[in-house]
C-alpha cells in the first residue's frame, strides 16, 4: 500500500508541476482577447506569411523578409496587437493580378493569394520581417 501511495503522490506532484508551467507559458503569450493569435508562419521567396486568428476570423499577413536588431520575434501560439491594412481593398500598396481575383503581386514575380477561410490579405504597420514593433 505504501508503494501505491508514493506513486500516487509522485504522479500528483508531476501533474501539478506540469499544469503550473503550462499556465505560466500561456499567460506570458496571451495579452488580451482583442489581440491576434498567430497560428502559423510560412514564407514564399522574400516574404513571410503570418497566419493569425482574431474572434474566429482568419488573417493572412504579408511581411517582407528584413533584418531588425531590436526584434520582438513573432512566434506561433502567441498573441499580438497587430495594426493591419487590407491589400485587396487598398489598391495603392499592391497590384491586383489580372484574372486572379483575391491575389496580389507583392513584387514583380511574387504572387500571393487568399485561401480557404481567408478572405483578404494584409500588411501590418507594426510588423517588420518577423518582428513585432510596438511603435504607435
Amino acid at each position: 500500500m505504501n508503494k501505491f501511495l508514493i506513486i500516487s503522490k509522485s504522479l500528483f506532484f508531476w501533474a501539478f508541476l506540469n499544469l503550473s508551467c503550462s499556465d505560466n507559458h500561456h499567460s506570458d503569450s496571451y495579452k488580451n482577447t482583442n489581440d491576434y493569435k498567430v497560428y502559423k508562419i510560412d514564407s514564399i521567396k522574400n516574404y513571410y506569411l503570418i497566419y493569425a486568428l482574431k474572434k474566429n476570423v482568419r488573417f493572412k499577413i504579408i511581411s517582407s523578409k528584413e533584418f531588425n536588431e531590436n526584434c520582438k520575434e513573432i512566434k506561433q501560439e502567441s498573441y499580438y496587437d497587430f495594426r493591419l491594412t487590407s491589400l485587396l481593398h487598398s489598391f495603392g500598396e499592391a497590384e491586383i493580378a489580372p484574372g486572379s481575383a483575391g491575389c496580389v503581386y507583392v513584387d514583380s514575380v511574387t504572387k500571393i493569394c487568399i485561401e480557404d477561410s481567408i478572405y483578404d490579405l494584409y500588411s501590418g504597420d507594426n510588423i517588420k520581417g518577423l518582428c513585432f514593433t510596438q511603435n504607435h
